[in-house]
């Protein structure tokens, strides 16, 4: 018998799709096991079941995303202090946004979190209705990077890039010593139960656009290190997608190496393009 309250589920909505990945826990190994993708339109509590942890990706553009500098008094509480700098910067309350704030690879910096919590509430509403409650949530970038780090064999150096096209939009993460120093969005996802296609293309220019343009930033904040490689992954993520990244932006460019001695034969099949579920049956 499989005991349902040792799995952890990590759902993704994109494109009018919910991409869910299922991870287990029995007898004491770790174990993707399932890796499904449903309509929107249709409930589907029991691919579950009432017992399992379900967790939720958030878009970037639900969020506020800051680079807060921490100063040096080892005395203060870094995460409380992120959290007091992000939230002086915004306009409405505390009670309008979840925050949480993550150590990046400086000890002088962190990066700071403020989900709006109107649309956040509204996406877990929806979740609810057609599967389980969720237990918590992670933005798409961060959960992008757990997936890889937790689940892929890690490749690139020290500073790559990690990018998650699917549907109109794409989430990207640049890792710098396997911590993330800069994330964000690029395209629509202004609704995630809309499932009308983008423009696959254009979304692609203002991807490279937006690298070209972190790059420069995250070089004259710190150290310089070339950006040594590009991984895509999501629903529209391919070989020859990848190709043309690298020709354009002169970066080695492929799909993540999913480990597969932590999947089932089924779910090996598409872990390289659900980087952001994966990462969603990580617990911080």
């Amino acid at each position: 018998m499989v005991d349902l309250r040792n799995r952890k589920y990590g759902v993704d909505i994109s494109d009018g799709m919910m991409r869910i990945v299922g991870r287990s826990y029995s007898a004491g190994r770790v174990l993707i096991d399932r890796i499904v993708e449903i309509g929107i339109d249709r409930p589907e509590k029991e691919i579950l079941g009432p017992e399992s942890e379900l967790y939720l990706a958030i878009s970037e553009r639900d969020s506020i995303i800051k680079m807060v500098t921490i100063p040096t008094d080892r005395s203060l509480d870094s995460d409380k202090v992120a959290q007091f700098e992000l939230m002086a910067a915004l306009l409405d309350g505390p009670e309008k946004y979840y925050l949480e704030t993550y150590a990046t690879n400086g000890a002088a910096e962190r990066l700071a979190v403020a989900y709006n919590r109107g649309q956040v509430d509204r996406r877990l509403h929806f979740v609810e209705e057609k599967l389980i409650k969720p237990r918590g949530f992670k933005l798409r970038s961060l959960a992008m990077a757990a997936g890889y780090l937790n689940y892929c064999r890690l490749e690139g150096g020290k500073f790559l890039c990690l990018v998650d096209i699917s549907g109109r939009s794409a989430s990207y993460c640049f890792l710098r010593d396997n911590c993330a120093v800069d994330v964000g969005i690029v395209g629509n996802d202004s609704d995630i139960t809309n499932g009308n296609g983008g423009d696959t293309k254009a979304l692609v220019l203002d991807l490279l656009a937006t690298i070209r343009f972190k790059l420069a930033g995250i070089n004259r904040a710190s150290q310089s290190l070339p950006l040594s490689r590009i991984l895509i992954t999501g629903a529209s993520a391919g070989t020859d997608l990848a190709a043309n990244i690298e020709t354009a932006l002169h970066v080695s460019t492929s799909l993540p190496q999913p480990r597969k001695e932590l999947f089932s034969p089924e779910a090996i099949l598409s872990a390289e393009k659900n980087l952001v579920g994966l990462g969603l049956t990580i617990s911080d």
